[in-house]
């Protein structure tokens, strides 16, 4: 009977680790050109960015409608927190670099 809770147990515990990264790793962006209509973002909402990459560096640059450079972030590994600048659907988004970049909503 021990054996059997302490199982149920271990078997809840990683059940929960995995599927709260996989609600993290929705919104973590590697190298690539995104346009913000398919990212789902609410153009209600102003979103933070980071660099969650241990390693490695990343640059960040947001484009409007016309393709003029609106913003441009250079990360660190492991970066601290920056504001994105408020975006519309019709705006893109160009991260180059090895880094992983986090873009999430302020509450």
């Amino acid at each position: 009977m021990k054996k059997k809770i302490i199982v149920l147990l271990l078997v809840s515990c990683f059940l929960l680790n995995i599927s709260s990264n996989t609600a993290h790793a929705l919104n973590v962006f590697k190298e690539g050109v995104y346009k913000v209509a398919d990212l789902n973002f609410s153009e209600d909402n102003k979103y933070m960015v980071q660099n969650v990459s241990q390693t490695e560096d990343a640059y960040l640059q947001v484009f409007d409608e016309n393709q003029v450079l609106v913003q441009s972030i250079r990360f660190q590994p492991n970066s601290e927190k920056f504001n994105l600048v408020k975006i519309t659907p019709d705006f893109r988004i160009v991260i180059v670099g090895g880094g992983s970049i986090y873009i999430y909503p302020v509450k």
